[in-house]
C-alpha cells in the first residue's frame, strides 16, 4: 500500500533540494561574473602600479621563488623579447603580444593575462583560471550545504506538518469504522476541509440512496 504521506514527504523533500541546486547554480554563475570582474581588475592595478613608476630599474628587483600560494604572477619583458623578471619561478608564462586582457591556456591550464607596456618593457600579470572557479564554487557551495544540512530537519517538519494536514482524513475514517452495520445515518460535515467536503457529500449521498 502506497503511503500518501511518504509521497508528500518525498516529494517536497526533492523540490526543497532542487530549489537549493537551482538556486547554488545561479548563484555560482553570479559569483564567477562578479569574481571574474573584480581579479580582472586586481591584475589591471598591480601592472598599472609598476607602469607609473617610470622605468622599472630590474636590478633592484628580485626573481621570485616557486610559491604556488601565490594569486598572480608577475612579469617583465625587455624590448627583444627576453624575460627579465619573474615573480614566480613555478609559473613561467609566455609573452602575450597584445595590451589588454586574454585568456590562454599554458601547459594545460588556463590563466587570465592582462599585459601593458612600459616604455621598451612590457609587463605581463597573470592569474590562473581556476582559482576563480574554485571561489565562485565557495560561495555557491555557502548555500547549497546548509540546504543539505537542514533537509533531516526539514523531513521531520514536513512529516509532521503532512500529518496534520490529513489529520480530518483520520478522524473520518474513525468515524466510519465506529458505525454499525446498519446505521444509514449521514456522515457529520462540520469543519471539514474543502479537499474532504466533497468526499463526506458523496458519501452521505450513497447512504441516503441506499436508506431511500
Amino acid at each position: 500500500m502506497t503511503s500518501l504521506r511518504q509521497r508528500l514527504l518525498f516529494a517536497l523533500l526533492g523540490a526543497l533540494l532542487l530549489v537549493g541546486i537551482l538556486a547554488s547554480a545561479a548563484t555560482y554563475l553570479s559569483a564567477r561574473s562578479e569574481i571574474n570582474a573584480l581579479l580582472d581588475e586586481e591584475l589591471r592595478q598591480v601592472a598599472l602600479s609598476l607602469r607609473d613608476h617610470a622605468v622599472l630599474d630590474l636590478s633592484r628587483l628580485a626573481h621570485g621563488g616557486a610559491d604556488a600560494r601565490q594569486r598572480v604572477v608577475v612579469q617583465i619583458w625587455d624590448p627583444t623579447g627576453v624575460m627579465v623578471y619573474l615573480s614566480n619561478t613555478g609559473t613561467p608564462l609566455p609573452l602575450v603580444h597584445t595590451e589588454g586582457f586574454v585568456t590562454l591556456t599554458h601547459e594545460g591550464r588556463e590563466w587570465r593575462v592582462y599585459a601593458t607596456t612600459l616604455g621598451f618593457q612590457t609587463i605581463q600579470v597573470g592569474q590562473p583560471v581556476a582559482l576563480r572557479r574554485e571561489l565562485a564554487t565557495d560561495v555557491a557551495l555557502r548555500i547549497l550545504i546548509p540546504i543539505l544540512a537542514a533537509l533531516p530537519l526539514f523531513g521531520v517538519l514536513i512529516w509532521l506538518m503532512v500529518g496534520h494536514g490529513l489529520a480530518p482524513l483520520a478522524r473520518l475514517a474513525r468515524t466510519i469504522g465506529s458505525r454499525g452495520a446498519s446505521s444509514l445515518a449521514p456522515l457529520p460535515t462540520e469543519r471539514l476541509p474543502e479537499e474532504v467536503a466533497p468526499l463526506v457529500a458523496s458519501l452521505n449521498g450513497l447512504l441516503g440512496r441506499f436508506e431511500h
